[in-house]
């Protein structure tokens, strides 16, 4: 018998961590397509995306409970969601604390450089 076991390797908690993570996003994407059975955008089509916001990029690091949640994400149209990725429409909230769980807007935001 060894007296001590090899430690797990980094490639299997990596993996563990991986699964857990997509079980979460799974879990979030089924409340907000349920939530959100029209596009939150344009309210015309049937929401069939998931957008974040702040974006995947900007989060990373974080936990994932604070990566996703039904306040940081909404069903999108793809069409829609290809806009908002691009930063060509924005979302305007009526409360940073709910979030995408309350009343939301999408604007198309003001170029830089012009004031008004």
């Amino acid at each position: 018998m060894i007296a001590f076991p090899k430690p797990r390797t980094r490639k299997s908690l990596k993996a563990k961590k991986d699964r857990a993570e997509a079980a979460h996003i799974k879990a979030v994407r089924a409340v907000v397509m349920a939530r959100d059975i029209l596009c939150r955008a344009c309210y015309c089509e049937v929401a069939d995306e998931m957008h974040e916001h702040p974006s995947r990029a900007h989060t990373r690091g974080l936990p994932p409970a604070q990566r996703f949640s039904d306040r940081i994400c909404c069903g999108l149209c793809a069409p829609c969601h290809r806009d908002a990725t691009a930063h060509r429409i924005v979302p305007l909230f009526t409360s940073r604390v709910s979030g995408f769980a309350g009343r939301v807007r999408f604007v198309i935001p003001r170029p830089k450089g012009i004031t008004v």
